[in-house]
């Protein structure tokens, strides 16, 4: 009798609700277990990694693959690092070239250990731990520290992926693509890290003086960056006859004293007129800090595309209106880019000390970019331009991390060129980010982690108590 007692105490614990919970229990742990060891095994046989960051730092952009995609010569990558010294950041971002396309290998050298090796690509003895050096055939490029993460006083951002695409574009390419740089008109220098961004995109920089030297739409693109005095007239014609011949020009147009009768001339020939007016930007969501500091809204066209998903702001200073003209030729197709808000007004009296609107000021909003094709040709022997009314808007102070003015820059020489292999990719921001709260706030959610959530936990787990001693 006691055996069978025994059995069927056995049986009836067997069927007892709390016994078939713990049973639940033990098999939902078992199988998660199972499942997180089997996706470990995957992982591990199949190399997979996510990247989780929250710029996307290590994943290559859609631009750069569509690149790499294309290339089909052999590129060598060569990492000068100390053995178990290389950068992980940037031995990630490696490894993903590697994968998009076989043709690309990855090297990594000990500049201590071959020191003859570096020799070979070091002119002027600045090669050294951290550089990259790109290389297809014999043509190569060297990649500073500095090339592939950037530093300002403020932030700190990844540029690895765009001067490693331009620099693979560079040598895989067997021509670069020339840039007339107009001097002459106080012009200032483009940035160091103008340039860099210009010849990592393949283009070569040669200053020009309208006056003095030769010009062919056939061999190159126009660049007139920020003249602070009007062209003369023969400058002006020079610049026409180039643009009849299919060239394609890039125009930065500060507001002057006077108005630029003779660049007004010519791009009244184009639809547009610049305006003697100081912009001033009623809404403190479209400017930076100052009213003078606009941040315009981008339009829909292909060079505002990648800035406006990128979420970069573009940030031009001291802009002026571009007004349509009344007749326009037929040919002649102008597409706005950039736009004030509707809060924006413009000072027409450049001496008034007035910051407020005045009667006699223009009422926004206005076009500050404009790009505009003459439609007589084929595509490529169409006169285009692409004129931006803000002077040194790529200058060091608005080229840094997280202002997209460079961008812009590239995107509009791409455009002009009709050269979409051409990419810019925007910086990735390394800096961290701090969660600003208001007095009132900071109270808020103190009393939600020491109040509020605790008082929660105790409650359930009291509900949690009483529910078991009715079971």
């Amino acid at each position: 009798m006691r055996k069978l007692d025994f059995i069927s105490k056995m049986n009836s614990s067997f069927k007892d609700k709390k016994f078939k919970q713990g049973s639940y229990a033990a098999l939902s742990t078992v199988i998660i277990i199972c499942i997180v060891v089997a996706i470990n095994l995957l992982v591990g046989k199949f190399n997979i990694k996510f990247d989780l960051t929250k710029n996307k730092l290590y994943t290559l952009s859609d631009q750069s693959k569509k690149i790499l995609e294309s290339i089909n010569k052999d590129v060598n990558i060569i990492a000068l690092y100390q053995a178990g010294q290389e950068d992980k950041a940037i031995k990630q971002i490696l490894n993903q070239y590697e994968k998009v396309n076989d043709k690309i290998k990855i090297q990594y050298k000990d500049p201590e250990l071959y020191p003859e090796f570096v020799k070979k690509y070091d002119k002027d003895g600045s090669i050294g731990e951290g550089n990259l050096i790109v290389e297809c055939g014999n043509k190569f490029k060297v990649l500073s520290y500095s090339d592939l993460v950037s530093y300002s006083d403020y932030s700190q951002s990844l540029t690895a992926e765009q001067n490693i695409t331009g620099a693979i574009v560079y040598v895989t390419s067997d021509k670069r693509l020339l840039i007339y740089n107009v001097q002459g008109h106080n012009e200032d220098s483009l940035p160091n890290n103008v340039v860099n961004s210009l010849e990592n995109q393949n283009y070569e920089i040669k200053n020009v003086n309208l006056l003095t030297d030769s010009i062919e739409a056939d061999k190159g693109m126009l660049m007139i960056m920020g003249p602070k005095i009007d062209l003369t007239p023969d400058e002006i014609s020079k610049v026409q006859s180039f643009l009849q011949s299919g060239g394609h020009v890039f125009i930065s147009a500060p507001i002057m004293k006077n108005e630029p009768a003779n660049l007004n001339k010519l791009l009244s020939n184009y639809g547009v007129k610049l305006e003697s007016a100081l912009i001033i930007e009623g809404s403190s969501s479209n400017s930076l800090q100052n009213p003078l500091y606009i941040i315009p809204d981008n339009l829909n066209h292909s060079i505002t595309e990648p800035i406006t998903n990128s979420k970069y702001p573009i940030v031009l200073r001291a802009a002026h209106p571009i007004t349509n003209l009344d007749i326009v030729r037929h040919t002649v197709k102008i597409d706005p880019l950039l736009k004030t808000s509707d809060e924006s007004y413009a000072k027409t009296n450049l001496q008034s000390e007035v910051l407020d609107k005045e009667k006699s000021d223009l009422t926004g909003p206005f076009v500050v970019a404009s790009a505009i094709t003459d439609e007589i040709g084929k595509d490529d022997k169409n006169p285009k331009i692409v004129i931006v009314s803000s002077s040194n808007f790529v200058d060091e102070s608005l080229t840094a991390n997280g202002i997209g003015n460079t961008d812009l820059l590239l995107n509009s020489i791409n455009w002009l060129e009709s050269n979409t292999q051409n990419i810019s990719v925007t910086p990735k921001d390394l800096s961290s980010n701090y969660l600003q709260l208001s007095g009132a706030k900071q109270l808020l959610f103190s009393g939600l982690v020491v109040i509020v959530i605790p008082v929660i936990i105790l409650v359930s787990g009291i509900v949690i108590c009483i529910r078991r001693k009715n079971l």
